[in-house]
């Protein structure tokens, strides 16, 4: 951040560094100097003329070079200072991508790479909005980093895992500013294992039986819930209640006996008492700790996915339920008049891998867009397509190339291309 913000400190900085090295090489000549002089003199040094002049000559280098350290030194605290605010940013964003690197764990193709990050991350620098008050434009830049790597990552991730990315975000941001300890992350996390069956209170009979030993059991692992469990058994049919009216937001609601608990508390105290609606209370969760622009589903943006590609950086779309994206392709092509030999395709399967090398290496050199579907079906064939597109290079590919890839989920597909590319 700062580099691109305020290079002139870096720079500073650098110089500072350097002068240091300096002077502390000048230093320690000057003390092998004056030991040469000591080891060198004979009789007495005090009447040894040249020696005392050395000596002289050396206290005052030392002294001019200790001022100037001293002088560095400070000069480094004020620049160290300046750039404070702009290294809390790089931990907020550090944050961000740990989110995202924790992805793979859910599905094998969602890879990201630092590059890829810092991609994004520099363009958020350069797009976020402008303010002569610093603290407007880091919290600008934090804002737009943070709705770029939504869009970005739920545009290529399934439907059924947005939430899940969602949420994770959320936490992970609010974990960074303190509203969520990691003592409350880790009895969440206990909670949830103990969530052994739904608990669907249609009736009050029903609520009653289900939650009251669960509620016990959630308590002894998240001792701060036990106010909500003698709640519970004292007031069932107010928490059943608040449970089961579909029009009020739990986290704007006030809670039976006048118990308050933070939103996160909340959020823990209603997975148990509410499973049933556990995804709906994480986006209200969501909604209300970071903002509804982060559940929402972003739609989808071919021509951003093409913007946001280059020669050597192919566009992935990883096939779920929904359609083929293809004809979003084609017709983005039409557009831009990418038409007749322009614009080659395949649809690969066993025999036709010799063919599809053919048309990327053309395609290479004249600049073509090759749209390669359906890349599970030859999972042998792979290597070969990662081996390519590593060899991708700004110099030898012709700008206009692109690479469009459609794929099912596989554990064979390339981890190298995954990280590096645009996922649409």
């Amino acid at each position: 951040t700062e580099t691109r913000e305020r290079p002139e400190l870096e720079e500073e900085r650098a110089q500072l560094i350097v002068q240091a090295n300096d002077n502390r090489k000048q230093l320690r000549d000057i003390e092998n100097k004056i030991l040469e002089v000591l080891y060198t003199s004979k009789g007495n040094i005090l009447e040894d003329e040249n020696a005392i002049k050395v000596l002289s000559s050396s206290k005052v280098v030392a002294n001019e070079i200790s001022e100037k350290q001293n002088i560095a030194i400070e000069s480094k605290k004020k620049i160290d200072e300046s750039r404070l605010p702009y290294l809390q940013v790089a931990a907020y964003v550090g944050v961000l991508f740990f989110v995202i690197s924790e992805l793979s764990h859910v599905n094998h193709m969602y890879q990201y790479s630092l590059t890829w990050f810092i991609n994004l991350f520099c363009n958020s620098i350069d797009l976020a909005d402008k303010s002569e008050e610093l603290d407007e434009r880091l919290d600008s830049i934090k804002d737009h980093m943070t709705q770029s790597l939504y869009q970005s990552v739920a545009r290529g991730i399934y439907h059924e895992d947005r939430y899940l990315f969602s949420f994770l975000l959320c936490a992970n941001i609010l974990k960074y500013n303190g509203t969520i300890s990691e003592e409350d992350w880790t009895q969440y996390v206990a909670t949830i294992g103990l969530k052994d069956k739904e608990i669907r209170p249609e009736t009050l009979e029903n609520f009653v039986t289900n939650i009251k030993q669960k509620i016990v059991e959630v308590a002894a692992v998240c001792p701060p819930l036990q106010a909500v469990a003698d709640s519970v058994n004292a007031n069932a049919e107010a928490w059943y209640n608040l449970c089961t009216d579909p029009t009020k937001n739990v986290f704007e609601q006030e809670l039976p006996d006048g118990l308050e608990l933070s939103l996160f508390k909340k959020l823990t105290t209603f997975c148990v008492l509410d499973s049933k609606n556990l995804i709906q209370n994480m986006h209200r969760f969501i909604d209300t700790s970071i903002g509804a622009k982060y559940t929402r589903v972003p739609l989808p943006d071919i021509h951003k996915a093409y913007v946001d590609s280059s020669c050597t950086i192919p566009i992935v779309f990883i096939l779920g339920d929904t359609a083929d994206p293809c004809h979003l392709i084609y017709g983005l092509a039409a557009r831009l008049n990418i038409v007749g030999k322009r614009l080659q395709f395949i649809c690969l399967g066993a025999g036709k891998e010799k063919k599809a090398e053919d048309l990327l290496k053309e395609g290479i050199q004249a600049g073509n867009w090759v749209i390669l579907q359906n890349c599970h079906m030859v999972p042998h064939w792979l290597p070969t397509l990662e081996f390519m597109c590593e060899g991708l290079d700004d110099e030898t590919a012709n700008a206009d190339f692109r690479l469009w890839i459609t794929t099912k989920e596989t554990k064979h597909f390339p981890i190298p291309i995954l990280q590096n590319c645009i996922k649409a």
